[in-house]
């Protein structure tokens, strides 16, 4: 970055600047140098969320869609990013181990047979003998519906983005 005259910036609170939405950015188009380079941070950014860094996970994705035609607006962006990740490198993922107080009866009891007559828990049946303490995992969702504000679509790319990242949720709980 010292070698084109740019530092990143300081006081980043946030992965992306206040009110940045990628897809509404007119900013001159990159070069071809400033291409490859803005190709190699997205995919260096991407790995970090892979290893953990999911903090970053949603404005990594929302500057990956623009891979093809990046503007200047979206690499600065990325070492937007990279400062967020340098003010913030101590942050970790808590983990409670406590029961969380759900009161049951604000959810009316509904039997749902009738629409799913065949559905069983997905225990399998060689799975071994439970031992220890039970574990109850609670999964909060929520998704980008309609987010792009250009062509309305959800970050995923269809309009049941709630339900594909609920669906998702559940199969790394099962897995879990």
């Amino acid at each position: 970055m010292a070698k084109v005259g740019k530092r990143l910036p300081p006081n980043v609170p946030t992965p992306l600047s206040s009110n940045y939405r990628p897809e509404l950015d007119v900013s001159p188009e990159l070069s071809t140098s400033k291409y490859h380079t803005y190709q190699q941070l997205i995919g260096i950014l991407q790995w970090m969320v892979e290893l953990g860094c999911i903090d970053i996970h949603l404005p990594v994705s929302l500057l990956a869609q623009h891979l093809a035609l990046p503007r200047e607006g979206h690499l600065d962006q990325a070492y937007h990013i990279f400062a967020f990740l340098k003010a913030h490198h101590c942050s970790r993922i808590l983990l409670d181990d406590a029961v969380p107080r759900i009161d049951h009866k604000r959810f009316p009891i509904v039997d749902w047979k009738e629409f799913y007559p065949d559905a069983v828990e997905a225990i399998p049946p060689n799975a071994p003998e439970p031992l220890g303490n039970p574990v109850t995992l609670s999964c909060f969702v929520d998704a980008d519906h309609a987010g792009n504000q250009v062509t309305r679509r959800s970050h995923t790319g269809t309009f049941g983005s709630e339900f594909i990242a609920l669906r998702i949720a559940v199969e790394l709980i099962e897995s879990l």
